[in-house]
This record gives C-alpha cells, structure tokens and sequence, in this order.
C-alpha cells in the first residue's frame, strides 16, 4: 500500500491545485493534485526489511558519533601525568570537543540538504577514521587539542544527519520510531562508552582506546561505502531514480535493484529549493517559535544529563577511590536506561500518532481537523520531564552526600531512562515540521543541544565551588521546571501558531507563483 508524502509533489500549474485539510498525514492544510489522472506513488520504494536494515545502519553511524565524545572520560587521570596537564586542561579537551560538536552540523547538515546525504556521511567517516589514528599516536597536548577538534567537526554531524536520513524514506506514521532509534543510538553511544573505555584502558591503556575507535570507525565506514544508498528526495525522489553522479552511487543500488530504479523520472523528485550552498541561512528557521518552544527544553535536559555523566567520573575516582575499570562499569546503569528507553520512546512516538490519527478517522468527514503535530509529539513530555528534573535533583545531592554508589546509580538510570524521551520527541517533531529541510532544522537541534551543554559543563567546576553539587542540580532541576511551563504554553496554543504558520506559507507560495509571472512576462 503506498504511503503518503508529507510535502506534496507540485503540479504544473496552479489551477490544478486545491487545499486538502483532511489528510491526516499532515499537521497543516497542504496542497494536492485534483487532477483524477494523478499518478499516486508510494513514498518510498524500500520494503519495511529494507527501511529497517537502512535504519540500523544509520544507528551505527550515530552510535560512532556518540561513542567518540566519552570513551575517553575515565582516562582523564591518566593523560593528565602523560601530558603534565592539570585537571582544568583535561577538562578543556571535553570542553572544546562539545564547541565543535555544536558547530560542525551546521556547516555539515546543510552541505548533506545541497549535495545528498551519502558524500557526506563518507567524508565525515573518513575524517574519523583519521582523527582517531592520530590521536592515538599523539605526544603533546597542543596536538591533543587539535585532533578532538578535528574528531568533533567529523564525528558531530552523524547524529543529526541520522535523523535527516530517516526523513527522506518516512512520514509521519512511522517517523517516530526510526528516527527514536537512530537518534537514540547517538545517546547511548554516550551512556555506554565510559565503559568500553574503561575496559580498553585497563588492557591497552588510554592510546588503546583511540585505536579502537578508528578501528570501529573504519568498520562503519566500509559498510557505508558499500550499503549505505543516496536518500536525498531532491536527487533519487523516492529513490525509484537512478542516480547520475558517480558520489552518489552505491553497489547496494544493484544488488537491489529489481526493476524498482529506473534512471526515468517517476514524478516523485522534489524541488530543489536552495541554489546555493549557505549554513547560516539555518538560523532563519529560529524565526518559527514552535522551534524555539522545542529545543530550548529538550537543550536543557541535554545539559543536566551531560554534567551528570562528566560529574560521575569525578565523584567516584576522588571521593569513592574507584579504578577507572569500576568508574566504567557504573555507567552500564546510564547505558542500559539508554538503550531500552530509545525502543520504548520510538514505540510511544508511533504510538501516539496511530492515536490520533484513528481518532480523527473516527469522527464524520466534514467535521474533521488538520492532525496537530506539535500535541502529537509532545503528549507525555510533561510527564518524563517532571521524572527527569525530580531526580536529577535526587542525583546531584546523592553525589553531594556521598550516598550509598546503589543509589547514585538508581538515579541514574532514572534520570537517563527520562531523559530520552523528550530528546526523541524534539527530534522527531522537528522534521515533522521541515521534512524538506531536515538536515538542516536537525544540525540547528543539535546546534542547540551542544552549545548549552559546553557552556554549562565548561562552568560545572565553578558552579559545584560556589554552590555544591547538590546545588548546582537543584539549579538545573529549576530552569528544567521553567522550561516546562513553557511547553505547556507552547502545546496550549500550537494549534493558533501552526494555524498562522501555514497561512504565511501560502502567502509566500503565492508571491513565489506571482513572482515568476512576472519574469515570464518580462522574457517575452
């Protein structure tokens, strides 16, 4: 059966085009062909095996991207004497790691929306592959510096371009669930690479830990360069065309191909709306308040977990005198809460859509309304945000006061397990709202996410000085529940900003349409 796009295919002539404002497939009223010899084409040509085997190897790219921020935390003792570096300094490489992390995308995910997707996820690859190696062989710390700069402006952009990626092959039915996933993998990627790195530094020490990476990275990247196909609508459609240029081809294309790619047009390739290459042109979608109302939260839960993660290595190497291989086993709390939270959080995304969507099939034709995306997604966010900021205060006085290490890691794996859904929703919510741009809008996620957690883990050491551990989480906890109010007002009135959102859209397709008249009357 086929599925519905989120952005229509234009038709030729604006005449033959009239609103929809039924279709459940969409939060706003769109724009469909009435023409009865409209050709109806699935959105994508993949089987569900093959979207699910494409999203699993998306997961890896994310997981490589998450595995490469951490893995060295434990061994941050251990680099301190081999580079002569205080605490400061090490903490430092943490620091300008998260700074790139939230730039690169910007530059990477916007270049992945002009050129195709499958370029760039190689050429990041690579970049991995390269900044690992070096950083294992690496002898001072001006060069140590350097590389985790160059690792992140590599290794960032994967977690966002994941769930781009997703978009080109989904609508919103099934959206939820991939993109939880995929996305997912980036964070437990986070929560479980303290441990293997503490497992590789008591064998190899901490240069064994960078070779492992390259090695994994290495693995990801021969995958991609054999299985990993071009997604990008704008270049195969629903990937029933052919690609043309060489970077965009991949043998998988001819294993699979089964009179299913044709290098005909099928009518399913977009529009092409940017014609020039321009990162910063990202930051107009700040403009849109439902993306203000979704990442500001989503960007401080982010940070309270990360300085939860960077706080645990410290607390249990000081003041619990734990080994770095003891210090990793007690992020299997965090990594566990990881991975079952991602499969459940993509399960409640679905979930919820084949909701609403059921209750909107259930009412008369007539009396039917445009499905709001933005209450869609966000249904249970005021729940896993109240679990999540509770005991993330929980968690920093229990670091404070030393408490019994069981019930750090029981506020942990609660704190985390919370923590992702509300990450996922954004997400997924996100290129709800821009499928056609969603390596864009997702680097702007990340972009977000990233910055607030550099600024607040470049200041932890400060804030636990002047206001105790237990004190700088109560202040997180705090700007966690403003945040909140913040969505319930955001929810409240979604339905009157995306309302007025689809309006200027219309406008802006009408001046567009009036505009390009005018130039063919000016030609003839």
């Amino acid at each position: 059966m086929s599925e519905t796009s989120d952005s229509p295919i234009k038709s030729e002539s604006a005449s033959n085009v009239t609103p929809d404002a039924s279709n459940p497939e969409n939060s706003n009223p769109v724009y469909t062909t009435s023409s009865p010899s409209a050709p109806s084409l699935p959105h994508t040509i993949m089987t569900t095996g093959e979207k699910y085997f494409l999203a699993g190897l998306i997961s890896l790219f994310a997981l490589c991207s998450g595995l490469n921020t951490p893995i060295y935390w434990v061994a941050l003792p251990e680099m301190e004497d081999q580079f002569n570096i205080n605490e400061e300094q090490a903490n430092l490489t943490v620091t300008v790691y998260l700074v790139f992390q939230a730039i690169s995308p910007l530059f990477f995910c916007t270049l992945a929306d002009f050129v195709g997707r499958r370029p760039v996820v190689l050429y990041c690859m690579l970049g991995c592959v390269g900044s690992n190696i070096g950083l294992a062989v690496c002898n001072s710390y001006g060069v140590l510096m350097f590389l985790r700069c160059l690792l992140a402006i590599h290794g960032a952009p994967f977690a966002a371009i994941s769930s781009a990626i997703v978009g080109d092959f989904t609508t919103r039915k099934d959206r939820g669930g991939l993109i939880g996933v995929t996305s997912g993998f980036a964070l437990i990627g986070v929560g479980i690479a303290p441990f293997i790195g503490s497992c590789l530094d008591e064998r190899w020490k901490w240069r064994g830990i960078f070779w492992f990476s390259a090695a994994f990275n290495c693995l990801a990247l021969a995958l991609a360069v054999f299985f990993y196909p071009e997604t990008r609508r704008t270049i195969v459609g629903n990937m029933g065309i052919a690609p043309v240029k060489w970077m965009h081809k991949s043998p998988v294309i001819y294993l699979l191909n089964r009179g299913r790619i044709s290098k005909e047009e099928n009518g399913t390739r977009e529009e092409q709306t940017d014609t020039s290459y321009n990162p910063l042109r990202t930051l107009n979608l700040l403009r849109d308040p439902m993306v203000l109302f979704a990442l500001l939260p989503n960007s401080l839960l982010n940070a309270a977990w990360t300085m939860g993660q960077a706080s645990l290595t410290t607390a249990l190497s000081q003041d619990y005198g734990y080994p770095p291989l003891k210090v990793g086993l007690c992020y299997f709390s965090s990594g566990v809460a990881c991975c079952v939270s991602t499969v459940m959080s993509g399960k409640l995304l679905n979930y919820s859509y084949k909701k609403a969507r059921q209750s909107q099939q259930d009412l008369e034709r007539s009396s039917r309304k445009p499905l709001n995306i933005i209450r869609i997604r966000f249904r249970y966010f005021q729940i896993f945000n109240t679990v999540a900021l509770i005991f993330t205060v929980i968690y920093g006085w229990s670091l404070d006061r030393h408490w019994p290490i069981a019930a750090i890691l029981v506020c942990s794996f609660i704190m985390t397990y919370a923590v992702m859904y509300p990450q996922m929703a954004a997400g997924t919510v996100l290129v709800d709202l821009y499928p056609e741009r969603s390596g864009a809008v997702s680097s702007l996620n990340n972009l977000s996410r990233c910055a607030m957690s550099a600024i607040f883990v470049s200041c932890l050491s400060l804030m636990n000085n002047k206001m105790t551990i237990g004190g700088t989480y109560s202040f997180m906890g705090g700007l966690s529940v403003l945040c909140g109010l913040s969505m319930i007002v955001a929810v409240r009135y979604s339905d009157k900003l995306l309302r007025l959102r689809g309006e200027k859209e219309k406008e802006g397709q009408a001046d567009g349409e009036k505009a390009e008249e005018l130039k063919e009357a000016g030609e003839t």
